[in-house]
């Protein structure tokens, strides 16, 4: 049997199986596919502008470092308990004392990250409220976690990593500062785009695509799906962003800042 290819932006092409493999590399995954396929979060880029695409691969300021290393270590604390357990904890509440300063120029280069007692603890309670639920709990048993995918969509690679993957079903944690907007967040944030590009990759209904939200402030849960039409736009946006990348920085028919909002008022 012939082994499945796909080629990704860079030109380069790739058996599946071997490509898949490399993709629990972090490094690989979120470097050289974060600027050789498009996912969910370019997605939204793109869409806001092509400018807000090519600038995502600038280095982040540092309360956007800070948020995504806290939600990292909270699915690690879902997910991967093991990693959770090996990183660095600095008994102070903010990162702006020379304590942690000391603690996180020493780690640099290293697997493990390091994170205050502040932090940790906010993540400590996300992570009992979640495993004291009955139903979120049971939504991972038996599954598997972390698990890339990747695929071609309207001719362009695309790249995943489901949370949690089960035999016909996939679940995604999300953070939030408050679970009583969440509903106006995944619409700003885009939670649609991301489940459809994860069912299309991963061969899932989209009614079994839930998104499991805990508060950072009271550490309430709560699940959600994605409705009808919510995935037909996310469909139709993706479709339109694909036409706006290959626009921009394939074909490059136009430069990025000639990009131009136009409507009536």
């Amino acid at each position: 049997m012939q082994e499945e290819k796909i080629s990704l932006l860079d030109k380069s092409s790739w058996d599946k199986s071997e490509i898949l493999d490399r993709m629990t590399n972090d490094d690989f995954y979120y470097g050289y596919l974060g600027k050789n396929c498009l996912s969910s979060s370019s997605v939204k880029k793109i869409l806001h502008s092509p400018l807000a695409y090519q600038q995502s691969f600038e280095p982040l300021d540092e309360k956007a470092r800070v948020n995504l290393d806290v939600g990292w270590l909270f699915h690690c604390s879902i997910l991967e308990p093991e990693i959770y357990a090996n990183q660095i904890v600095v008994d102070v509440k903010s990162r702006d004392t020379v304590k942690f300063q000391n603690a996180y120029e020493k780690n640099q280069g290293k697997s493990t990250r390091v994170f205050t007692r502040k932090e940790v603890e906010l993540v400590q309670g996300m992570g009992m409220s979640f495993h004291n639920n009955s139903k979120a709990k049971s939504l991972l048993e038996g599954t598997k976690k972390e698990v890339p995918g990747i695929d071609v969509l309207f001719g362009i690679p695309f790249r995943a990593k489901a949370d949690v993957l089960g035999d016909d079903y996939i679940v995604d944690l999300k953070t939030t500062s408050n679970i009583d907007r969440f509903y106006w967040e995944a619409k700003t944030w885009r939670y649609d785009i991301q489940c459809y590009i994860y069912c299309e990759i991963f061969g899932i209904s989209k009614d079994n695509f839930t998104l499991i939200a805990i508060d950072k402030r009271d550490n309430r849960v709560g699940m959600y799906k994605v409705s009808d039409k919510s995935y037909e736009n996310a469909k139709y946006d993706c479709k339109d962003a694909v036409k706006r990348f290959k626009k921009y920085f394939i074909e490059k028919e136009e430069e990025i800042y000639d990009f131009t909002l136009e409507g009536f008022i």
